[in-house]
């Protein structure tokens, strides 16, 4: 993955544009041009209107219905639902459910490889506990739309090669299926969460329509999983573009 990030051309940034129509978007709701009830404009209105491609229209509408301002259903169009932001807060009653994503969305690998030495460096992984690593690209995208939601590698040692096999791989979070299949009992779950710019290529994955220069910024996310002894079992790595996907949790203790 390459450490150069590309200049963008002038007005290129897709998180500011996206910001941008949200902004405007809401203030319209806000004041009352457009009310609860009605519809908003096709995405392709949207984008002639403002300016915009339509990937930046679908960045602010997620984030919009994120916030419990409208709803998205698919031949229903988008309808306003709350003048104002709602608070949304889920409560998470177990680490199984903190690492789920929404039913909306499904997974698909884009391919396994053997993971080299400065990959593993790269996510705080070496060879001292496992020789051979894995790592597997994950798409997750909308199943309503299509449009891709995150990127993820996933670093998984080659003796657990079957776990990418499993049926159950694109259907649950990938340390269960170590615990429950692989008899590797984990203790501990970590969570980073870092603001970056995206890298040139998960751009291109994540932001197809906004073209080869586009620069952006992004969210990455860290989990790692250890055992009893504090060993690594299994670490990924993921991307999320402005607007594309994202959580807030409250965990029950």
């Amino acid at each position: 993955m390459s450490e150069q990030v590309k200049k963008p051309r002038h007005g290129q940034c897709s998180g500011l544009r996206y910001i941008r129509l949200q902004s405007i978007l809401l203030q319209q709701i806000e004041s009352g041009r457009i009310a609860v009830g009605d519809n908003l404009p096709p995405e392709r209105e949207l984008s002639e209107m403002h300016g915009v491609s339509r990937a930046t229209v679908r960045e602010a509408l997620r984030n919009l219905e994120s916030l419990g301002v409208i709803r998205r259903m698919q031949g229903a169009g988008t309808t306003v639902i709350s003048v104002t932001p709602q608070d949304r807060t889920p409560v998470i009653p177990s680490v199984e459910t903190f690492f789920h994503y929404d039913q909306g969305t499904q997974l698909v690998n884009t391919g396994i490889t053997a993971a080299s030495d400065m990959a593993l460096e790269a996510i705080g992984l070496d060879r001292t506990l496992y020789s051979d690593w894995l790592v597997a690209g994950m798409l997750r995208t909308d199943i309503a739309t299509g449009q891709p939601v995150s990127f993820t590698h996933a670093f998984v040692p080659a003796d657990f090669a079957g776990l990418f096999e499993h049926e159950l791989c694109l259907r649950v979070p990938f340390f269960i299926i170590l615990q429950r299949h692989f008899g590797i009992s984990l203790k501990t779950a970590e969570l980073e969460i870092q603001p970056v710019i995206l890298p040139d290529d998960i751009c291109t994955v994540l932001l197809a329509d906004e073209g080869e220069d586009t620069v952006s910024p992004g969210i990455q996310l860290l989990r790692g999983y250890r055992d009893d002894a504090g060993k690594q079992h299994m670490k990924t790595r993921s991307w999320h573009a402005p607007g594309l996907g994202g959580f807030r949790s409250q965990i029950a203790i």
